[in-house]
């Protein structure tokens, strides 16, 4: 008798840690939420590492997804004592804009919205404001990073959905993107992203943010 219990025991426990074993690899891929891209009235460039996203925005825009791009003005440190000094500190919208230019973007196409955003709330909180002032934008591309894509989904969509006609938000893939999202444990940064998307996912779930 104890030996059956003993067994069914083990064998749910073998379950139990099999069914946590394929969460946590399938972790990765959780983080990507990924849509065909559309024609759409606006590219949204999130801040963050300027290369793959410049690269993804500008190929939506050559394919002709759109044909305006947007951007929020991020936090710098010490920008505006450098400013103080007459010295120009680049911030990362001022990388975006010099990158998307360089690959043959027309700088009129391009627009910053002025500000000082540290976070993704606070991106998708001064796209509201611009939105506002410009109904007529009722689809919008979002441009990031592959394993940053839920996250944004979830914030620009809990943000904006207030709004008396919220856009249309479509997350695509970024093939520039080097996140490893199938093997992220093999690979030191993959797995360094997987570990802060999920805490500030459920930051931003607690915090109803």
């Amino acid at each position: 008798m104890r030996s059956d219990k003993k067994t069914r025991f083990l064998a749910v426990a073998l379950i139990i840690i099999a069914l946590m074993a394929l969460l946590v690899t399938r972790a990765g891929l959780y983080l990507e939420h990924i849509q065909p891209p559309q024609p759409a009235d606006a590219i949204v460039v999130l801040m963050g590492s300027a290369g793959d996203r410049a690269l993804q925005a500008f190929e939506l825009y050559e394919a002709g997804y759109a044909d305006r791009i947007i951007m929020a003005s991020d936090y710098e440190a010490a920008r505006e004592q450098f400013s103080a000094r007459g010295i120009h500190l680049p911030n990362n919208a001022d990388k975006m804009r010099y990158l998307l230019t360089e690959l043959g973007v027309a700088d009129s196409l391009i627009t910053t919205i002025p500000g000082n955003v540290r976070s993704t709330v606070e991106e998708a909180r001064l796209l509201k404001t611009w939105l506002k002032q410009h109904p007529d934008a009722d689809t919008i591309l979002l441009v990031t990073s592959t394993y940053h894509t839920r996250r944004t989904a979830i914030t620009y969509r809990r943000t904006l959905r207030r709004l008396d006609q919220p856009p249309v938000l479509i997350t695509t893939v970024n093939p520039h993107s080097d996140f490893k999202a199938k093997k992220w444990w093999r690979c030191r940064e993959s797995a360094k992203r997987v570990a802060m998307e999920f805490s500030r996912l459920v930051f931003f779930r607690l915090s109803g943010r």
